[in-house]
């Protein structure tokens, strides 16, 4: 603002007058949150009860969340358990009885279903021979044993030949090297058959009475391998 100032009549001087000083506008004061800072109690009990509900939150939005995941998973399951294909009944594999080789395995041997009814009639000393053998079936394998109760295989034959007055060693290849030997063409019932380690009594047909192995009584059976044949009576 200028003001005139008069200093002798008809003359006006500019007087200079200042104007105060705008004061800047003052900003609006907020309030910040009371927490009750002038009580430590008080403070303590409104952040326990504001922790107390966030967990709340946290636990409403955790069930909300697998609820609906396990809507999702219900069509899904149950889609699984229709779309499963029907069980299929097996039938059992119908297994065939293996043989074992000819001269394959001298341990385990076939079984005989023939009977005596049709083996040929053995003549003199060896018709004894062979009836003794026969008698001992059924009665068990002990190693050493030549009767009367049981057998083994060197055994049954020394004790057989001995209704005959023959006597031989308690050794299959000991019997093995006696009497003489006979081509498989010309076997006779009471002919002595002889393996490595085991001998039995040819009875003809094919077949032989024999004391085999631990376990298994004094039998027939059908003639396996190629066993020398020994006639000794």
């Amino acid at each position: 603002m200028l003001l005139l100032a008069s200093t002798s009549p008809g003359q006006q001087k500019p007087l200079a007058v200042t104007a105060p000083a705008q004061q800047p506008a003052q900003q609006p004061t907020i309030a910040a949150p009371w927490y009750g800072d002038d009580d430590p109690a008080e403070l303590g009990r409104v952040l326990y009860t504001r922790a107390r509900a966030d967990r709340a939150a946290a636990r409403r939005a955790t069930a909300v969340t697998a609820s609906a995941v396990a809507e999702t998973a219900r069509p899904v399951q149950a889609a699984t358990r229709t779309s499963r294909p029907p069980a299929v009944r097996k039938r059992p594999v119908a297994t065939r009885p293996t043989t074992p080789r000819r001269g394959a395995n001298t341990t385990r041997r076939p079984a005989t279903t023939r009977t005596t009814a049709a083996l040929p009639a053995a003549s003199g000393s060896a018709a004894v021979v062979v009836a003794y053998a026969l008698a001992q079936r059924g009665k068990p394998y002990v190693f050493g044993a030549s009767g009367p109760n049981s057998f083994d295989c060197s055994g049954l034959i020394l004790a057989a030949f001995a209704q005959v007055g023959v006597r031989l060693p308690h050794n299959a290849d000991a019997i093995g090297r006696m009497g003489t030997p006979v081509p498989r063409s010309q076997w006779q019932p009471g002919t002595v058959l002889h393996w490595n380690g085991h001998v039995g009594l040819y009875i003809g047909n094919g077949l032989v009475v024999h004391a085999s192995r631990a376990g298994q009584p004094v039998k027939i059976a059908p003639v396996w391998g190629s066993p020398t044949g020994r006639r000794i009576i």
